[in-house]
């Protein structure tokens, strides 16, 4: 199978909108279809791949949006075996004073570790689940 958005560890609402249009592009001109009529051109007109591809972003999308309002303003969905790093990315990317940043290897930092694991079992209480295409996806609720 190609790869597809679908295989990022991190989207994003634009990234999943904008490759829906450029699926749905292969009926250019067709807007005067029903929406039975439509689909059932969108099969035919893309690869089985492809046209499993717009049916789970479609999903994702819709899934994403009623779980989070933040969807709408660029909040990402992660997916769930990239979130321990997507944790730690978050930190570096919030806190200054952290082992192994800004070559704080000076005392008291060179003696401190963070449990990235159960930091990221916390953080997922403020995070909801969207399971759509077998995979599963956290957002910011």
């Amino acid at each position: 199978m190609d790869y597809t958005l679908l295989d990022e560890h991190m989207v994003r609402v634009e990234d999943v909108r904008a490759r829906i249009d450029e699926l749905e592009m292969a009926l250019v001109g067709d807007d005067v279809l029903d929406e039975e009529e439509r689909e059932a051109l969108l099969k035919t007109a893309l690869t089985h791949a492809e046209y499993d591809e717009l049916l789970i972003l479609r999903e994702l999308d819709k899934e994403a949006g009623e779980a989070s309002s933040e969807w709408e303003h660029g909040e990402p969905l992660v997916k769930e075996e990239f979130f321990l790093q997507y944790t730690k990315e978050l930190i570096q990317d919030c806190y200054d004073d952290i082992p192994g940043k800004n070559d704080n290897n000076r005392w008291p930092y060179n003696h401190i570790t963070i449990d990235y694991e159960s930091a990221a079992e916390e953080l997922k209480q403020d995070y909801t689940t969207v399971g759509v295409g077998g995979a599963t996806w956290y957002i910011r609720g």
